[in-house]
């Protein structure tokens, strides 16, 4: 198990988030997600800096996923910490800034995971057309991200099978030649 869900927050209760990890080395977990959904700024950014050295002293990361990746560039510039870092979702960020490509290069150095699906729908990544896909596992690839890359899509069809090609096709484009 590299990844468990998510630490609760809003507000985020320190006491909480030490279950969280005391959770994520029993079950031998690298990383943790942390639920960003603080109203105010500044008690976000210092409580995601004392959740980093709680996770620091497990050996864990959290894991951020914010609706807008400039939201998260900026909570881990502000944050600071090498155990908080981003989760990427390429779905959201599309659907959210209509560019994932663009935020992708900006979020690079704080990314830990990448999510993938396609849009619109959250579909099965690479369906259709393949060359959006290609463009995406190349700027990956591009960034030097060497991180865990994540299909959370909706199967058209039957999962396995789905899973099987998003996962070649990813390997296929990851593969070629930049």
């Amino acid at each position: 198990v590299d990844l468990i869900s998510a630490a609760p927050v809003s507000p985020l209760d320190m006491a909480e988030v030490a279950r969280h990890l005391s959770t994520a080395r029993t079950l031998g977990a690298s990383m943790a997600l942390l639920l960003s959904g603080e109203e105010q700024w500044g008690s976000l950014v210092e409580r995601c800096r004392k959740a980093g050295d709680l996770a620091a002293k497990s050996g864990i990361t959290f894991l951020v996923e914010p609706m807008k990746v400039s939201e998260g560039v900026r909570l881990m510039k502000e944050v600071d910490h090498p155990h908080v870092r981003l989760l990427y979702d390429v779905y959201q960020e599309q659907t959210q800034s209509g560019d994932a490509l663009a935020a992708l290069e900006a979020a690079a150095p704080y990314v830990k995971v990448i999510h993938v699906a396609d849009w619109p729908g959250r579909g099965d990544p690479g369906a259709a057309p393949v060359e959006k896909f290609d463009a995406l596992y190349k700027a990956i690839r591009k960034v030097g991200f060497e991180g865990p890359v994540a299909m959370e899509y909706r199967p058209a069809g039957d999962a396995a099978a789905s899973l099987i090609r998003a996962v070649d096709a990813m390997r296929k484009s990851m593969a070629a030649p930049l």
